[in-house]
């Protein structure tokens, strides 16, 4: 699978065949069906576990096309694969499309676009070359969010998600976004950190993680729920429900200041953990376990579309969700800043909450954040 990136750059996703005598394989790519590889990489490739491996070329002329093929050889021996059917076609560029920029100017650790017409590889519009694995019921070519022709997928609600097929430290800070379209009442998990990639339990059902966090998910109701684990679960859920078949953005951060979910480029909700639980995993896109957690849905998989996940190394500020959210074509949510020159002081620094306490009457402290 290729796709392109800015800047003359064309990204290469490749999963490693498996070899029944010699698990230690090498993969060679080739452009334009050319005899010589532009490049190698050595893979441990078992029959259950088959790394995704990205390549990257540069250096190509605006405006030209491209198709890649690949092979490999074992290690250990002299035997040669076949070459692969070639990918499809994809044209140099050196800007993509507003949403896809407006991500990548960010720096994401990955950016699956998902608009692959078939699995099993999910291919990775980041510069980190973090290709994902598709799991399950997956159906593709499903009518995007962000405006611009590319596809999304649709997940099954039962087995169908994404994995990443690395491995991951746990951030010490991160955003999740991605956008969702679903009516589903049964709830599940839209993007998550796991330590389980996929494969099957005892039952031949899709398998959960044992550890689990860093997370959004949805209730039976179509609630939105952003939560990480510190011994408890510390979420921030929304009072709306989203399980009314549009398109709906969701990002999910955490940062030295605490946590923040937003939705449609809204910010609906803070606290202030700053910590996760601390394991080695992959982030699963569609599914995995929720067990213990607040308003468990009934499902841990999520029935319905989604479009552009994106995970990064930081948190996302205020001005950056709104500005992807924007770049879909959306107009983003008014803001409505204080009319005095302290109140709009304080407002434009973006603090985590704001009360004013000018209420003449009640009991709740209203919040003029942003």
């Amino acid at each position: 699978v290729a796709v392109a990136r800015p800047g003359g750059k064309v990204s290469v996703f490749v999963q490693a065949p498996f070899d029944i005598d010699d698990s230690d394989v090498t993969v060679r790519l080739y452009r334009d069906g050319g005899s010589t590889p532009i490049a190698t990489k050595q893979a441990h490739s078992l029959f259950w576990k088959q790394p995704i491996l990205g390549f990257e070329d540069n250096g190509l002329a605006t405006g030209t096309t491209h198709t890649y093929t690949a092979d490999a050889v074992e290690d250990n021996g002299s035997n040669v694969s076949q070459r692969s059917t070639a990918s499809a076609a994809v044209t140099v560029a050196t800007t993509l499309p507003a949403y896809a920029t407006a991500v990548s100017n960010d720096d994401p650790s990955l950016h699956w676009r998902l608009a692959q017409p078939a699995g099993p590889v999910a291919a990775d519009s980041s510069a980190s070359l973090s290709g994902g694995i598709y799991n399950g019921g997956v159906t593709f070519n499903q009518a995007g969010a962000v405006g611009d022709g590319n596809t999304a997928v649709t997940t099954n609600g039962s087995t169908g998600f994404v994995s990443s097929s690395a491995k991951f430290p746990t951030p010490s800070a991160f955003s999740v976004e991605t956008w969702i379209k679903t009516t589903s009442t049964s709830g599940g998990k839209i993007i998550g950190f796991g330590n389980r990639q996929a494969g099957l339990d005892f039952s031949a059902n899709p398998a959960l993680s044992g550890s689990y966090d860093k997370h959004v998910y949805m209730t039976n109701d179509g609630r939105l729920v952003f939560g990480v684990w510190v011994g408890f679960a510390s979420t921030i859920s929304s009072s709306t429900a989203y399980n009314d078949g549009q398109w709906h953005h969701v990002v999910g951060t955490q940062g030295p200041t605490g946590m923040a979910l937003y939705v449609d480029g809204a910010r609906i909700g803070t606290n202030g953990t700053t910590t996760s639980q601390p394991y080695d995993g992959f982030w699963r896109v569609g599914g995995d376990n929720l067990n213990g957690w607040p308003a468990q849905p009934s499902s841990p998989f999520f029935a319905g579309t989604i479009d552009d996940v994106a995970v990064y190394p930081a948190a996302l500020s205020k001005t950056q969700v709104t500005a992807h959210y924007a770049a879909s074509g959306r107009t983003p949510p008014a803001e409505v800043k204080p009319a005095d020159t302290y109140g709009r002081t304080v407002y434009d620094d973006g603090p985590a909450s704001y009360w004013r306490l000018d209420e003449t009457t009640g009991s709740t402290a209203a919040d003029a954040s942003n």
